[in-house]
């Protein structure tokens, strides 16, 4: 018997994936379970296991491209006598990591999507959302031109009778007549979120940016000596970062809280989960340590080194990627020493971390001495911090590193 697997819901609105590698070639002979595609989400890498054995006879697409939601990925041919008994737990599986909209049909035990516009919602991109706002339009009353009714910017434009995208606040003109390209390339996979993400953040947020520097010299040499002590993980700098951000956070808890604007309330978080940016071949991710309150500083290299290993491999899950609650980019591991870091959406700041350098400073009796300096970056969401508060928050961070005695008497 010859049956085609369908691509599964894959939740928020996800209507396609990247087909990142095949685990099988046409003609294996497979079992249940057997891993057969690794596909790329928004920015979640998810296994696709075989729903019963078989002999795969046809890979619909190749390495690359992108894989539509409800569409053939593989097919595979079977022995009747097995079909009836493995589809429904096989695909139950794959949609319990994928998806949360699904559902089980009651006459055949196969699995359904239960899509936003058969609910009653409109099926839109945020921005999209937010710009039926901006014209005051219901979106659910928008009769969407894309896949299962999907509503695209187009559409809304058509619905409310306003053809121009330039009248937008957030919209930046289309320019022409620049030249000839040498060639396009689409969005996909993490580039894809990277920029559905970050256009969300800055046409959302208020961002504001303050700078400084920090002298960790002191901070340094400590680290040195307990590295000497340390075979694994290797100990770097970051992990004493992420416990002093914590310890300063739970000083000011305005900094560790998202601001819902609808309705419009602040929520506080006791936890702090922290995201850590890390360029991987992939594109930028940002895992997420949790509960960093918790955790002591030998706790979270050995976390961070993990996690560091599961972004460069593309082996992290969707559970690794979300949740965080503050940001840290490190641009200092690849040279940068200042930045303007954007928001990490819906949260209220991030910071950039530069590069670690050996500059001149004056001591105490104005003689000149090397001191390891480090300049670090904040944005916050000046909708809800001041720029007093950000200041005082980072003189804070800035003295658990630079005396190294003041964070071990607030550690756990």
């Amino acid at each position: 018997m010859f049956k085609e697997f369908m691509l599964p819901d894959l939740g928020e609105g996800i209507v396609e994936c990247e087909l990142v590698e095949w685990l099988v070639k046409e003609g294996d002979l497979v079992v249940e379970d057997q891993p057969i595609a690794d596909v790329m989400t928004d920015k979640a890498l998810v296994q696709i296991p075989a729903v019963h054995p078989g002999s795969i006879s046809k890979l619909y697409y190749k390495v690359g491209e992108l894989a539509r939601v409800g569409a053939p990925l593989f097919a595979i041919e079977i022995e009747q006598a097995v079909v009836a008994d493995s589809v429904a737990n096989a695909v139950e599986a794959i949609a319990t990591e994928v998806a949360e909209k699904v559902v089980e049909t009651p006459e055949a035990g196969a699995l359904i999507e239960v899509s936003d516009t058969q609910s009653g919602k409109a099926v839109a991109s945020p921005a999209v959302r937010r710009m039926a706002r901006e014209l005051g339009v219901n979106i659910a009353e928008v009769p969407g031109s894309g896949e299962k009714g999907r509503v695209y910017k187009e559409d809304l434009f058509a619905f409310s009778g306003n053809s121009s995208v330039s009248a937008l606040p957030g919209q930046v003109a289309r320019v022409t007549g620049q030249g000839e390209s040498s060639h396009k390339e689409p969005l996909r996979g993490v580039q894809a979120a990277m920029a559905k993400q970050m256009s969300l953040s800055v046409t959302t947020i208020a961002h504001f940016t303050m700078s400084d520097q920090i002298d960790l010299t002191e901070l340094t040499a400590m680290k040195r000596a307990l590295a000497a002590e340390i075979e694994q993980p290797k100990l770097t700098l970051m992990p004493f970062m992420i416990k002093a951000l914590s310890v300063a956070l739970a000083e000011f808890p305005i900094l560790n809280s998202h601001l819902h604007e609808e309705p419009q309330e602040i929520e506080f978080f006791h936890h702090h989960h922290i995201g850590v940016a890390v360029d991987t071949p992939q594109g930028l991710l940002v895992p997420v340590l949790r509960h960093v309150e918790d955790s002591s500083v030998l706790s979270l290299a050995h976390q961070l080194s993990e996690l560091l290993a599961d972004a460069r491999a593309g082996k992290l899950s969707r559970a690794q990627l979300s949740g965080s609650t503050f940001t840290v980019s490190n641009v200092g591991a690849i040279g940068g020493t200042t930045a303007t870091p954007i928001i990490n959406y819906p949260e209220s700041a991030i910071l950039a971390v530069g590069r670690i350098q050996r500059l001149p400073r004056f001591d105490a009796n104005d003689k000149v001495v090397a001191r390891q300096i480090a300049d670090i970056s904040w944005s916050a969401d000046h909708r809800i911090i001041d720029g007093a508060t950000m200041a005082k928050f980072s003189n804070r961070f800035i003295q658990l590193l630079q005396q190294p005695s003041n964070l071990l008497i607030n550690l756990r």
